[in-house]
């Protein structure tokens, strides 16, 4: 059995990514491990969590507002 226990979604977490609109840009890290990734919607390279776009949250700090924009000063 895998550190952790069995995954909760036993689909491929490559599917869940896509399904939310997220291209993976590398192999699979684990669930609460950023995973960097290009949206589809804004075409920026993000770094979402699968287990956060698993339970519902977005992925794009971009699109949601909240990414830094750029120096303050």
């Amino acid at each position: 059995m895998a550190v952790g226990g069995p995954r909760k979604d036993p689909r491929d977490p490559v599917v869940i990514m896509r399904e939310a609109g997220f291209e993976p840009l590398e192999p699979y890290p684990g669930a609460s491990t950023p995973w960097r990734s290009r949206h589809e919607a804004c075409g920026r390279e993000v770094t979402p969590r699968l287990g956060n776009i698993s339970s519902g949250q977005g992925g794009c700090r971009f699109c949601a507002g909240t990414a830094p924009t750029g120096p303050t000063c």
